[in-house]
């Protein structure tokens, strides 16, 4: 994770804390890193207006294609940046090593146990993504974002993975969910799938700023 934020601070304008130090202790290893002052997004939106909400929609999608510009060299196979299997974000640990985005989605069907088709991958992208961009990892200060934060799951997904962290929330904000179609649009059959799988996939199914009647 110190290396990915390091990596990101020198080739992005995205707000990343520095980290100063790396140490372990009884087998833990932590990170020391800048304090930057910010809330949780997911503790404004009860209190911010859709336009604001907007602007730091808008922001965040900035840095999405930032983050999918960075000088790496591109990848087909599915994975964290350093060659691992993929460290996903709602669970602890990785999972498995993934040689096409089609080998992913018949992970996330056979795991989820429902019989569900999902579109053809035949445009979909495998892309650098940070992998976990709930509201928890974005820390906002008067209307911006300054920084973002718990990097570990950085590595390459398919080209919808990020929007659905980025929709995963503890509860449902309308004027959040208005902010997001406003900047990135409709959710496509394949989020709304894959929000289905998910959704069946864990022991505390997850939640999403949706209505979950619209699942497939």
């Amino acid at each position: 994770e110190a290396r990915v934020m390091d990596f990101i601070h020198c080739h992005t304008a995205i707000p990343v804390p520095r980290v100063h130090m790396i140490f372990e202790r009884d087998k833990v290893f932590y990170n020391v890193m800048d304090f930057i002052p910010g809330t949780p997004l997911d503790h404004l939106y009860a209190t911010s207006s859709p336009e604001a909400l907007r602007d730091i929609a808008r922001e965040l999608s900035g840095f999405i294609q930032q983050i999918r510009s960075v000088p790496i060299v591109p990848r087909t196979t599915l994975g964290s940046w350093d060659g691992k299997p993929p460290a996903v974000g709602y669970e602890c640990g990785a999972i498995q090593c993934f040689k096409s985005v089609a080998e992913f989605d018949a992970y996330w069907i056979k795991r989820s146990k429902l019989d569900i088709s999902l579109p053809s991958t035949e445009h979909a992208m495998v892309v650098p993504t940070h992998g976990d961009l709930h509201g928890e990892n974005i820390l906002v200060e008067d209307g911006k974002i300054v920084a973002i934060i718990d990097w570990d799951t950085f590595g390459w997904y398919p080209d919808f993975w990020e929007l659905l962290s980025v929709w995963r929330a503890g509860g449902v904000s309308k004027k959040w969910r208005g902010a997001l179609e406003g900047v990135f649009g409709p959710l496509t059959e394949r989020h709304l799938l894959y929000m289905t799988l998910l959704h069946s996939s864990f022991e505390e199914p997850l939640r999403y700023d949706i209505d979950e009647s619209l699942f497939l």
